[in-house]
């Protein structure tokens, strides 16, 4: 087994500023789906809630999830090379690679558009691997199949992801979590539900990888 640790990123409000582009997407296919659309008044009320707490008060039914989540990734790959980094996060990304970390992506995005947003903001010298899945709850999967891809035992292994989901696919895999509070989650909801760290701005992340 390797030594080396492995840093595996949500990228989704971890490492894109996404929330605005959910919101817009979600109200776009409200009508078509029949649930609520989200105003702006109500992103802090959706994100104060876990995923499925945020799915059950849009109205959204359970047997039309996976064909919202369809339509919803194909809207949001052809809009997601456009998006703004998150700030500060390509020196953090810089730092932690120059640090001797293997970094790697796993999301619910689409691989596609993912790897466009790499390349337009140079930021896909930093990761190794990508792996995407087409549900929003298979992340645990994903996780597990970097890790045996990579060799690295799961002591060397940390998740970094902005979201309640993030935190229940880290246990679910058996590895260490940092809840980063700049994502869609909020930090009061990131805390109830106990990640290992925490911190609120990517300069922070360096640190705490050494301290693990």
């Amino acid at each position: 087994m390797s030594n080396k640790k492995l840093i595996i990123f949500d990228f989704d409000g971890t490492i894109a500023d996404t929330i605005e582009l959910a919101r817009q997407i979600s109200n776009e296919l409200a009508t078509e789906f029949s649930y609520n659309q989200i105003s702006p008044d109500e992103v802090l009320a959706y994100r104060s809630e876990t995923s499925q707490g945020a799915i059950k008060k849009a109205g959204i039914s359970l047997l039309k999830l996976p064909f919202i989540a369809i339509r919803f990734k194909q809207l949001f790959a052809e809009r997601l090379p456009n998006m703004t980094p998150i700030q500060d996060i390509f020196v953090a990304l810089q730092e932690v690679k120059q640090a001797g970390f293997e970094l790697g992506i796993v999301t619910s995005n689409s691989k596609k558009g993912v790897q466009a947003f790499l390349e337009k903001n140079n930021f896909a010298q930093f990761f190794s691997f990508i792996r995407a899945s087409s549900s929003i709850f298979g992340k645990s999967r994903l996780v597990n199949e970097a890790i045996k891809a990579s060799g690295i035992e799961k002591k060397q292994v940390v998740y970094i992801g902005d979201e309640t989901r993030d935190i229940e696919a880290a246990r679910s895999s058996k590895i260490a979590i940092i809840a980063v509070t700049w994502g869609f989650n909020t930090k009061e909801r990131l805390i109830s539900e106990k990640p290992d760290y925490m911190i609120d701005t990517p300069s922070e992340l360096l640190d705490l990888l050494q301290k693990i």
